[in-house]
């Protein structure tokens, strides 16, 4: 039904003009009375009504359209948040983990620190946590298997986002994580 309103709407408007000019020109030449009078004013505000409803069609589009254009800002604006509070969060984690020495740990979220700063186009803070990372070098600590599989699909994961040649050292860290994990 909702396809076909419009042109619903043109054909009563025609309909509409159709009444007002039978009923004028029928009853040109006689005395109008209130009922002629009535009917004439009865089509008159029908016609007005479907003129209406024509707007309002098109004027409740294009405000669908500024609702879902509003919407879609919000939704980027959120996910931003989302993004920059996800990064906070392992920042808070990798600071943790490298003061009470955890090294697998402090990898895997350090990595996504690194993760969430290029998705949020924060450069600065992906080549800060690569540097780190680069200093840690060489693990104290062996990392068990389970983890070095853990670090190695992040590693992987990172190799492909399409910021990561903005990184400046992590080809470099990305070799020695590789070899220290395999050389175990």
């Amino acid at each position: 039904m909702k396809k076909y309103t419009f042109q619903i709407s043109i054909m009563a408007l025609i309909v509409s003009l159709i009444a007002i000019g039978g009923t004028l020109f029928q009853n040109w030449n006689k005395n109008w009375d209130s009922v002629m009078f009535a009917v004439a004013m009865l089509s008159a505000l029908v016609m007005i009504l479907i003129g209406w409803n024509i707007y309002t069609v098109f004027d409740a589009g294009k405000k669908m359209d500024l609702l879902r254009s509003y919407v879609e800002k919000q939704q980027t604006k959120t996910n931003e948040t989302l993004n920059f509070l996800q990064m906070k969060t392992y920042m808070s984690l990798t600071d943790f983990y490298k003061k009470i020495d955890v090294t697998h740990e402090y990898f895997i979220h350090s990595l996504l620190v690194v993760e969430y700063a290029l998705n949020g186009n924060d450069i600065n803070v992906a080549n800060l946590y690569i540097d780190d990372m680069n200093n840690q070098f060489p693990i104290k600590k062996p990392i068990e298997n389970f983890y070095k599989a853990h670090v190695l699909r992040q590693l992987f994961q990172l190799k492909s986002h399409p910021l990561i040649s903005e990184i400046k050292s992590f080809d470099l860290l990305f070799s020695r994580i590789n070899d220290s994990l395999y050389s175990k």
